[in-house]
């Protein structure tokens, strides 16, 4: 039959075979699977975890039809709070929890930016403003992650710190002399106010501080409460917001394993970024902080009203925050602060208008920071576009 038309079997043979080969060569091979860990000094009764990160877990790997699945190490199992940046740089770890003021020389920039505590008329515009100042008016923050083979995903904030003591303070001049734990900042001018001595404590050392009469007081969120047992050594907490941490890496990424990821996977769960920064402050910071008072209150650990010289005292630090800030900035030769002291103010000034709208949906203030923020990086080499 193929003598007839000119062809012989073997021809028409190597024919079909040819272009079947041209039409595999066609299909993109499949992407390689790749399993992320994620170390988090948070342990697992953390909020932040449970609410935001493991969901966020949960929707990668959906997402990505199983291609992508991230395998995570709470409670220090990885890298404590201090050993995140080096499991990053070595590869022991893919993503994790980063806090700035814990390896200032690590990330000078970030410390920097973390010195501005008072800042802020509620946790959703510092968060906002925190995430856009750091991944787009940050340049030396960009820096100090290049330089540990790391890149900013998720630079969020809390919900606002405040004072709880082991014993009670009857009034502000009975503070002189405590031993406080802070995180830094204009905080540190409040504790001259006070005529207190600041104490270094990691947070999973708070409680046991405590309970040893290392610490008498420490200022945090109200979440680690719970979150660390503070519970059990905490009996009263002075009722005066001190300021909101910001530039907290929830999820800092190890570049090399972001690049491990086909670009396909990385647009994919880049998508995913702006939800898990809205579930870890609102899902995380602001669902601890209504659960927590009460928890609080049914321990029996008294809110104090502060007095009149408390108050000034903390007006005073608020007052000196730009001088705090500018000055370690200064020392730690942070370049270029100025000009991102005044992108802080203005995205500041701005997430205070979009937290109006936004309020405590966690939708609303995913889309607000795609819009605002993600929109304008491009997943591929996680740089401003």
């Amino acid at each position: 039959m193929f003598k007839k038309e000119g062809y012989s079997f073997n021809s028409v043979l190597q024919f079909l075979t040819a272009t079947l080969l041209v039409g595999l060569t066609a299909i993109p091979a499949t992407a390689q699977a790749v399993e992320l860990r994620y170390a988090t000094f948070h342990p697992t009764v953390n909020n932040v975890y449970k609410r935001a990160v493991l969901p966020f877990v949960d929707r990668v790997a959906k997402a990505t039809g199983g291609a992508v699945t991230i395998k995570t190490y709470p409670g220090g199992q990885l890298a404590n709070i201090k050993t995140t940046i080096t499991a990053l740089r070595n590869g022991t770890a893919d993503a994790g929890v980063l806090i700035p003021i814990f390896v200032p020389s690590e990330v000078p920039s970030h410390n920097a930016l973390q010195q501005v505590l008072f800042a802020g008329a509620n946790p959703i515009a510092a968060a906002g403003a925190s995430v856009e100042t750091v991944v787009l008016g940050c340049p030396g923050c960009r820096k100090d992650l290049e330089a540990a083979g790391a890149v900013s995903v998720l630079p969020v904030a809390t919900t606002a710190y405040r004072m709880q003591c082991a014993k009670d303070v009857p009034n502000t001049a009975s503070l002189k002399g405590r031993k406080i734990r802070i995180v830094g900042g204009a905080q540190k001018t409040l504790l001259q106010e006070l005529g207190a001595t600041r104490v270094v404590v990691p947070p999973a050392d708070v409680m046991e501080g405590m309970n040893r009469g290392v610490l008498d007081c420490a200022v945090t969120p109200l979440p680690w409460l719970v979150q660390f047992s503070l519970k059990e050594s905490v009996h009263y907490i002075i009722d005066e917001p001190l300021g909101y941490a910001r530039t907290i890496e929830f999820f800092v990424l190890r570049k090399a394993s972001w690049e491990k990821l086909s670009p396909e996977q990385r647009r994919t769960v880049f998508k995913e970024f702006p939800q898990l920064a809205a579930d870890s402050v609102i899902e995380g910071y602001l669902y601890d902080d209504e659960r927590v008072i009460k928890v609080a209150k049914d321990k029996g650990i008294k809110f104090i009203k502060p007095d009149a010289a408390f108050t000034k005292a903390v007006d005073a630090a608020r007052a000196a925050e730009k001088e705090v800030a500018f000055g370690d900035a200064k020392k730690r030769k942070v370049p270029n602060f100025p000009a991102v002291w005044a992108h802080h103010q203005r995205a500041l000034a701005k997430w205070e208008k979009l937290s109006r709208d936004i309020g405590t949906d966690p939708k609303k203030f995913a889309q607000a920071l795609w819009d605002n923020v993600y929109s304008k990086i491009d997943p591929l080499t996680m740089l401003p576009k």
